[in-house]
């Protein structure tokens, strides 16, 4: 029962860590500590902690992270995103369409506090149709972060699939009911009182489509060749970089090989090392290094059962636990690094597993949401002078359809 003990005190330790700024990587280590330490491992704690750091699936999955954060920093520093949304008004005249897509494409680069990037679009969108500005945060917000259910460069996405043994398209296809229901909800929460179009009897030009698909080429060869020619994706996001180095959507204008060449080299030299998030690095590394610990300590199968003991059906845990753990730290990579692992030996196989984790998914998301920690939330309030009361009132029903439909499939599966 002591390991039962330090594993729950190393849980409310790394939120309130996680609360005074403390960087998820190393409240995750004292937490290890702390389950090494309440579980008799003693010194040994040093050495499986050391351990889960040079495992082979952690040095992949921290490739995989630096890697993203590398390509979305190119592509922005490069104009890419710029051109992207350029592009993206040039071709679409429903206003529902664009209010829906700008964040939506923004959402592909995986930059922190992104939804910061699309909110003067959105804003001018949305004045010139007339939408308050708790509606606009709204849209801003859902359609910035409601396709990470689905997108399998979503470094959270990413952790799931790893630390659950579930591939990435099997957690996709599970959350594709659950985003496609809030998509809908949230259209007819935020564009019942929006109709027709710009006005704009613009000609849709070949040009404009081009432009739109070499901004968006570095993102489009990754998951083409790891989604369709199976390769894997750390190869698949070394193209994916190398195409943003040399690729230039702010130039009309053919550039010979030198030329190309050339920027690529100087962008290399002056956008790779800036790229690279050491935050994000620190925090996988720290998720993982907790995972070894815990698995190690054998306090997860003691809590399970003390879990199952306590009467509680497993989907309500499932859902109450990572919900409260995201919306505490308004950190979705947190609460699924923390909340997989613990309920991991308590799931059954195959697909009644894999409903349980798109169901831990699913919440963990809706609480990340919502969490006044976020930093979109936080932002985008802040940018747009949204009441976050009425902020509230337009995400809520998209997010109950959304966990009921999580709810329904994993009721499914199971």
């Amino acid at each position: 029962m002591l390991s039962v003990t330090g594993l729950i005190l190393a849980f409310l330790t790394i939120i309130l860590l996680l609360k005074y700024k403390v960087n998820l990587g190393m409240a995750m280590v004292v937490g290890g500590i702390m389950v090494g330490i309440a579980s008799g491992l003693g010194l040994t704690t040093v050495t499986l902690l050391w351990e889960g750091l040079i495992d082979k699936s952690t040095l992949e999955l921290l490739a995989i992270v630096v890697m993203i954060g590398i390509l979305g920093y190119i592509m922005k520093e490069t104009g890419s995103l710029k051109k992207m949304l350029d592009s993206l008004l040039a071709l679409i005249n429903n206003p529902k369409v664009l209010l829906m897509s700008a964040p939506g494409l923004i959402s592909l680069l995986s930059v922190p506090g992104g939804a910061i990037i699309s909110a003067p679009m959105v804003d001018e969108i949305g004045n010139k149709l007339d939408l308050s500005p708790e509606n606009k945060t709204s849209i801003n917000i859902i359609y910035r972060h409601i396709w990470y259910m689905c997108y399998p460069l979503y470094q959270t996405l990413i952790l799931a699939s790893n630390l659950s043994g579930y591939d990435k398209l099997s957690i996709i296809a599970y959350n594709f009911p659950a985003m496609m229901a809030g998509i809908a909800a949230s259209y007819y929460i935020n564009f019942k009182n929006v109709s027709g179009n710009f006005g704009i009897n613009k000609k849709r030009d070949l040009k404009d489509i081009m432009n739109l698909v070499k901004s968006l080429l570095p993102l489009i060869l990754v998951l083409v060749l790891s989604l369709v020619f199976k390769i894997h994706f750390i190869p698949a996001l070394a193209v994916g970089i190398l195409t943003a180095l040399l690729n230039d959507p702010a130039q009309d204008n053919k550039r010979d090989f030198v030329q190309i060449f050339s920027t690529g080299w100087n962008r290399a030299k002056t956008m790779i090392i800036p790229g690279i998030n050491r935050g994000l690095i620190y925090s996988v590394a720290g998720i993982m290094m907790f995972r070894r610990v815990v698995e190690e300590s054998g306090s997860i199968p003691v809590f399970s059962d003390f879990l199952l003991r306590m009467g509680i059906p497993l989907w309500l845990l499932v859902f109450i636990i990572p919900f409260m753990a995201s919306f505490a730290t308004g950190l979705n990579l947190a609460s699924v690094g923390l909340t997989i692992p613990i309920f991991l030996h308590l799931l059954p196989g195959g697909t009644a597993g894999l409903g349980y984790i798109g169901l831990l998914f699913v919440s963990s998301k809706m609480g990340y949401l919502v969490s006044p920690m976020h930093l979109c939330i936080a932002l985008t309030k802040e940018y747009f002078k949204a009441n976050i009361a009425g902020v509230y009132r337009e995400l809520i029903i998209p997010m109950i359809v959304i966990t009921i439909t999580a709810l329904v499939t994993t009721f499914v599966l199971i």
